[in-house]
């Protein structure tokens, strides 16, 4: 009765911790969908990207998107979606 028949008694929890900065928050704060801002937050921590950027980058892979841009930034992105360059 103390897990109320849940199962989870005596189990150990694995959490993912995630820093959240004033963009990720202004993120959150905006309702942006859970795996676009985690997305977001994964770009920036692998790459040296401006949270515009990096969030741009998750919303055109989340909704399999075409990124029309002209910012060499983008170049890290190549093979995760589709980019279309300006010259």
């Amino acid at each position: 009765s103390y897990c109320r028949n849940s199962g989870y008694k005596g189990r150990i929890g694995v959490f993912e911790l995630m820093p959240v900065d004033n963009d990720i928050r202004e993120m959150i704060n905006q309702r942006a969908p859970t795996h676009v801002v985690r997305q977001a937050a994964i770009y920036r921590a692998t790459h040296k990207l401006a949270s515009a950027c990096a969030f741009a980058g998750a919303l055109a892979k989340a909704r399999k998107a075409t990124l029309v841009t002209g910012d060499s930034a983008f170049r890290v992105f190549e093979g995760q979606f589709k980019i279309q360059w300006l010259v």
